[in-house]
């Protein structure tokens, strides 16, 4: 009876510890499906501040740039909704939708769509392309992580700057490169190791701010890919995202 009792025992402490480990996974699944419709409830956020701010200029100027502009952005808003349905039922992950094309167009139509949002904010963008840049990739989730950056670039500007976007096909046969450069206040030392963590902010006052980095770090990562940032304080920041091809 004394063995049986013991390989019960041995079995019973088995179980417990895998379905522990289950619970572990669920709970954990279950919060990285939070933090992603958190991450794209942020980016719809965005993207309305930026509808809102070209509905204005084009009832004042007349400028068919910010008609342009805002269908645009309008269409991104449309992809950001059908990915959050698809989401919900789980028909299909982030990032799982790659083709074949020209990363830098890609970036550049999405610079063309925020410069004159950042005019307003008395931003310059400046946009380079170096070499190939022919990859595969989501194309939504780039614009996701390229304006996510280029948002963050221009909070960190305070009204003043410049924001350098570069794409770069020449110094990597194997990986593309995208740099968002800005000549802003700087990153805390202390700091840069919880940018890309859930909330990681000072910015208080709305309660989506602290979900941009992190999102963009996590649909970076779903390309096989990282992001990094190097940064010091008074001088400004630079963040990397390098994917394969």
């Amino acid at each position: 009876m004394q063995p049986f009792m013991t390989l019960l025992c041995i079995v019973l402490v088995c179980l417990s510890v895998a379905l522990g480990g289950c619970l572990f996974i669920i709970l954990r699944q279950r919060k990285q499906v939070f933090l992603d419709l958190a991450g794209i409830a942020h980016d719809l956020s965005g993207a309305c501040g930026i509808v809102q701010q070209a509905s204005a200029l084009q009832k004042t100027s007349g400028n068919v740039f910010y008609t342009d502009m805002l269908t645009m952005q309008s269409a991104y808003i449309v992809l950001l909704c059908r990915t959050l349905c698809t989401l919900v039922q789980k028909k299909q992950t982030l990032g799982s939708v790659r083709r074949l094309g020209d990363a830098s167009l890609c970036v550049r139509d999405i610079c063309m769509q925020m410069e004159c949002f950042l005019q307003t904010k008395n931003v310059e963008l400046e946009f380079e392309s170096r070499g190939s840049c022919t990859a595969r990739f989501d194309a939504l989730s780039l614009q996701r992580i390229v304006q996510n950056l280029i948002l963050n670039a221009c909070e960190a500007a305070q009204g003043r700057g410049r924001i350098h976007v570069v794409v770069d096909g020449a110094g990597d046969q194997d990986s593309i490169s995208i740099l968002v450069r800005d000549d802003g206040h700087g990153i805390p030392q202390d700091k840069l190791h919880t940018i890309f963590l859930p909330h990681a902010t000072d910015k208080r006052q709305q309660h989506l701010h602290g979900l941009g980095l992190p999102s963009a770090a996590r649909l970076a990562a779903l390309h096989k890919g990282s992001l990094r940032v190097q940064s010091q304080e008074g001088v400004g920041s630079c963040f990397c995202f390098s994917f394969p091809r």
